[in-house]
């Protein structure tokens, strides 16, 4: 705390004598509210003050300090002290129970980087995949000629293609001049070379060329060089190795792209594709993300939906009354109000137990859709078992979440669903079901589109403007909710809408026995879902 003196203090060892940089490490951290708490910072090294510094509040500020010196063998003292400027009946309150003051300095510890000196400098992970000789020329005809060695190696890795002589020519001179001013050194220079490759267009985008043989008017073929970098683009995500280039470099690839595409499947590079595949295909990326209600989804499915938004309604009143008989002095009325809050919260809290759409279950729905996909591509699976399978993958909590009895555990494996279970497919994973909601209920277009585009590929054309909002159907004349389907058989009523619904609302309306959440429901607003007579994997 800024309030009360502290002092720390530490040794470092030192067993070569040399040059070394010793670094502080301290960050101040605070609560959200302003804090009057100051104090001095001293930071000594050897005896010797390097730093003096006041403190104060300024949540997440760092207090870094690096000093160099010079030391033989033996043991040097360091050391911290704070000393308060304010003095304690200044303080706030401080957090109730055992919480951490309002503002306070975080030691976050020492660093030692050295000896400096250049004979004791060690090569850093992955030097001699840039470097790839054992000594650096000292002449400056051998450092040219081991600089054009490294460029034309990194270009053509960088570039996907073999480096040509002008590109290799001019960042060879830049590396060489680099290598020549007050602080250049050989590695600086080379440095400097590979980010100006960096930066090149032709690295950051993939420049195709095409076989000069192949007809530009129709289609004309990729040259060997792009179709290696389109290959471990698409399955990879990553550059080509050097079987892809090796290949390339012969013009053997094009003849041999079958058992390239196996052989890159079995590696473990290709787990980006089925992340990238999924996350696209089925939306896996969004689901992490997706905002749904739990509690309000529950409640419609329960027929409380309207209960559920009154009481909202109610309980936020009740905090700005409250706000204001505090604001207006009147402890008493106040007291009242929030005694009737605590009433309400222990009638309508659920019990205490939290109802959630968690980030463990949705990485979880996830993990199933990228699991599926890759046993499948891996086991050269039937693509229809993508739309209607027996199996899925499952850990306890999702398997707790489809109803699915008998798995234990957070580890993902395979599961073979039971024999009247609605699951099985990506159709039915709570994935597509979660993705395809609003924030508190399903959505039958969603998923009806969804099912157009993304499984029978037949997207219907874009809504038309200026359509009323399904919601604008859901209210009844004598003010009764009324259930999804019975919603979107009045929007159909619609001209301008009929012609698209009548494609993708049976699709979806096939589903309305999953809610938001991709849970399985009986009922909506306390009324029978009338399940449709179409099939979609094994959920009618």
């Amino acid at each position: 705390s800024l309030y009360d003196p502290a002092d720390v203090d530490a040794e470092l060892k030192i067993t070569k004598p040399g040059t070394y940089r010793v670094i502080l490490n301290a960050q101040i951290r605070g609560s959200f509210a302003f804090d009057p708490g100051r104090a001095d910072a001293e930071w000594f090294v050897d005896g010797k003050r390097v730093l003096q510094q006041e403190l104060k509040w300024e949540d997440g500020k760092r207090l870094d300090s690096s000093v160099e010196v010079k030391w033989e063998k033996g043991t040097y003292p360091l050391r911290l002290t704070m000393k308060p400027l304010v003095g304690k009946d200044k303080k706030p309150a401080e957090r109730p129970g055992d919480g951490p003051p309002n503002v306070d300095l975080r030691f976050r510890g020492i660093t030692l980087v050295g000896p400096l000196e250049p004979e004791f400098a060690e090569k850093p992970d992955n030097y001699s995949r840039f470097f790839h000789r054992d000594e650096i020329p000292q002449d400056e005809a051998g450092r040219l000629e081991y600089t054009r060695e490294i460029l034309t190696r990194f270009v053509t890795r960088a570039f996907r293609r073999p480096a040509d002589e002008r590109t290799v020519e001019r960042l060879s001179g830049l590396a060489m001049d680099s290598m020549k001013e007050s602080d250049g050194s050989f590695e600086k220079g080379i440095a400097r070379a590979l980010t100006v490759v960096l930066a090149s267009p032709r690295f950051l985008f993939r420049m195709e060329e095409t076989l000069p043989e192949s007809n530009p008017q129709a289609h004309p073929l990729l040259d060997e060089y792009a179709l290696a970098s389109r290959l471990s683009y698409f399955l990879w995500s990553t550059l080509p190795d050097d079987t892809l280039y090796q290949l390339a470099a012969r013009g053997e690839l094009r003849n041999n792209l079958s058992a390239q595409v196996s052989r890159m499947l079995e590696d473990g590079k290709s787990d980006e594709f089925v992340s990238n595949f999924a996350g696209q295909w089925l939306q896996t990326r969004d689901v992490e993300s997706v905002s749904i209600d739990a509690r309000i989804v529950l409640a419609r499915d329960a027929g409380q939906e309207r209960d559920m938004r009154e009481r909202f309604e109610k309980f936020r009143q009740l905090n700005r009354d409250i706000d204001e008989a505090e604001k207006a002095h009147d402890l008493a009325r106040a007291e009242s109000l929030k005694q009737e809050r605590n009433e309400m919260r222990a009638k309508f809290g659920n019990g205490g137990r939290r109802i959630e759409f968690g980030g463990s279950l949705r990485t979880a729905m996830k993990r199933e859709a990228e699991m599926l996909f890759k046993h499948l591509l891996r086991n050269d699976g039937s693509v229809l078992q993508l739309v209607d399978n027996d199996s899925t993958f499952l850990n306890e909590e999702l398997a707790n979440h489809y109803g699915v009895p008998g798995v234990q555990g957070g580890d993902m494996r395979l599961v073979k669903l039971p024999a009247d279970s609605p699951r099985g497919g990506v159709i039915t994973m709570g994935t597509v079901l979660a993705v395809t909601s609003n924030p508190t209920r399903t959505s039958p277009v969603k998923r009806g589109l969804f099912i157009l585009d993304n499984i029978l590929g037949t997207p219907p054309p874009p809504a038309p403007p200026n359509v009323a909002s399904l919601e604008a159907s859901e209210k009844k004349e004598n003010g009764d909710d009324r259930t999804l389907r019975e919603a979107l058989a009045l929007h159909r009523e619609q001209p301008l809408c009929s012609s698209c619904h009548n494609r993708m609302d049976p699709l979806g309306l096939a589903l309305e026995n999953f809610n938001a959440m991709g849970s399985w429901r009986d009922k909506e607003r306390g009324q029978q879902l009338e399940p449709m007579a179409l099939k979609f994997s094994r959920a009618r």
